[in-house]
C-alpha cells in the first residue's frame, strides 16, 4: 500500500519558501547544463558539416589547427606533383596556398573579431559549397568577399569600406556555403593579406584529391614523408577537430552544474530532513494506520523528485530565456543559442538525479521511524 501522493503536495504547499529555494537551485544547475551543452552541439554540427570527402587540409607538421600553422610557399611545389592530386579543367592541380588570421574589424568605430582567409581567387570555383550570392568575387585592389552569416550579424554590405590589418578594404561580394564555417569568414587575396599582415609564410593548403579514396590516400603520404615538414587530415577530420575543442565548453558547463548541484543536493537534503522532523508525529499515525517503511520510503522520495522536477522544468525555462540574449562567442557571431530537445531531456534526468541524491537519506530517516517513539 503507497501513501496518496496528494499528502506530499499538500505538504509542499506548507513549506512554500524552502521548497521554491530548493526548486531555484535545481534551476540554475538545470539552466547552466542546458545552455552550455547547447552551445557545444551547435559548435560541434557547424565545424562536422565543414570540408568535403575529396578535401584535406595540410599544416605545419605538429600543429593543433590552421591557425597555428606556418608553412613555406615553397612547400606548394612539392604538393602539386603528387599524382592523387585533382586538376581543374585547365590541368592545374588544385592545391590552394592559404594564410588563415584572427584579425580586428574596424567599421565606424566599432571594432569586432574576425577570421580571415587568404586565399587566391582561381581556387574559389573548387570550393563546391561556396557560390557567390552578391556582387563579384574578390580579386586584387583591395576587394574582399564576405561571408553570409557574417555579413548579417556585422550588417555589412556591398561597398561598405573596413579596416583589417591596419588597412581600408572594400566589401566587393557575399557568398554562401550551405550554413559551413566558411560562411563566418572574410576571404581576401592571399597574397594582399600577406602583405598587410607582414606575413610572407603561410598558414596551410587546401589540397583536391581525385575523390575520397585518393585523399585518405594522400593523407597517408604527406604524413609518412620526410622532405617537407607537413602534416595533413581530410578536411572532415580537420574541422571536426576544431570543433571537438568545444568540448572543453560543455565539459566546463558540466562542472559548474556539478558545482552548483552539490549545493542543490545538500539544499535538498537539508530541506527534506526538516520536513520529515516537523512531520514525525503524521509519520507515526501513517505507520500506525499500517503504512509499512518501504511505502514511506517511497512517499518522501517522490515528493523529493517532484521539486526536483519542478527545478528542472524552472531550469528549462530560464535555458530557453537566455537563449534569447545575444551571446558574443567564436563562432556564434549571431549569439543565438538552439536549444536542443535532447538537453532538456538529460536536464530533467539531472534533475531527479539530483532530488534523489538528496532526497534517500532523509526519505530513509522518515522509513525508520517508529510508532513508539512518536508516542513518547
Amino acid at each position: 500500500m503507497f501513501v496518496p501522493l496528494r499528502y506530499n503536495l499538500r505538504s509542499l504547499t506548507l513549506r512554500r519558501v524552502r521548497t521554491a529555494l530548493t526548486v531555484i537551485g535545481i534551476g540554475a544547475v538545470v539552466s547552466v547544463y542546458v545552455v552550455m551543452s547547447s552551445v557545444s552541439d551547435q559548435m560541434r554540427t557547424l565545424f562536422k558539416q565543414t570540408g568535403g570527402p575529396d578535401e584535406i587540409l595540410v599544416t605545419q607538421a605538429g600543429a593543433l589547427n590552421a591557425e597555428f600553422s606556418s608553412v613555406s610557399r615553397a612547400s606548394a611545389t612539392w604538393l602539386r606533383t603528387q599524382d592523387r592530386v585533382a586538376q581543374d579543367a585547365g590541368g592545374m592541380p588544385r592545391v590552394s596556398p592559404e594564410l588563415m588570421l584572427s584579425s580586428q574589424l574596424v567599421r565606424d568605430g566599432v571594432t569586432g573579431n574576425v577570421l580571415l582567409r587568404g586565399v587566391s581567387g582561381g581556387a574559389l570555383p573548387w570550393y563546391q559549397d561556396v557560390r557567390v550570392a552578391e556582387g563579384g568575387p574578390l580579386g586584387p585592389g583591395k576587394r574582399v568577399m564576405v561571408g553570409r552569416q557574417l555579413a548579417r550579424a556585422r550588417k555589412l554590405h556591398l561597398g561598405d569600406v573596413v579596416e583589417l590589418e591596419g588597412e581600408r578594404w572594400t566589401v566587393a561580394g557575399v557568398f554562401t556555403a550551405d550554413g559551413t564555417v566558411y560562411e563566418q569568414e572574410i576571404w581576401l587575396e592571399v597574397d594582399e593579406l600577406g602583405a598587410a599582415a607582414n606575413r610572407a609564410d603561410l598558414t596551410h593548403f587546401t589540397v583536391w584529391a581525385r575523390g575520397a579514396a585518393d585523399a585518405r590516400a594522400l593523407v597517408d603520404e604527406v604524413n609518412g614523408q620526410h622532405a617537407e615538414p607537413l602534416q595533413a587530415l581530410t578536411a572532415e577530420a580537420a574541422y571536426a577537430r576544431v570543433g571537438g575543442m568545444s568540448v572543453w565548453m560543455s565539459a566546463l558547463g558540466k562542472f559548474i552544474a556539478i558545482i552548483i548541484a552539490l549545493g542543490a543536493i545538500f539544499g535538498g537534503m537539508n530541506t527534506m530532513f526538516t520536513a520529515v522532523a516537523s512531520r514525525a508525529r503524521e509519520i507515526g499515525i501513517l505507520r500506525a494506520v499500517g503504512y509499512r517503511g518501504g511505502a514511506i520510503l517511497v512517499s518522501f522520495l517522490l515528493e523529493s523528485v517532484t521539486v526536483g522536477l519542478a527545478g528542472g522544468a524552472l531550469g528549462g525555462a530560464l535555458a530557453f530565456a537566455v537563449a534569447r540574449v545575444p551571446l558574443h562567442m567564436p563562432y556564434l557571431l549571431d549569439g543565438e543559442v538552439v536549444i536542443r530537445s535532447g538537453d532538456l531531456v538529460a536536464g530533467l534526468v539531472l534533475s531527479a538525479v539530483v532530488s534523489l541524491v538528496g532526497g534517500f537519506l532523509p526519505a530513509l530517516q522518515a522509513a525508520r521511524v517508529r510508532v513508539v517513539d512518536v508516542l513518547r
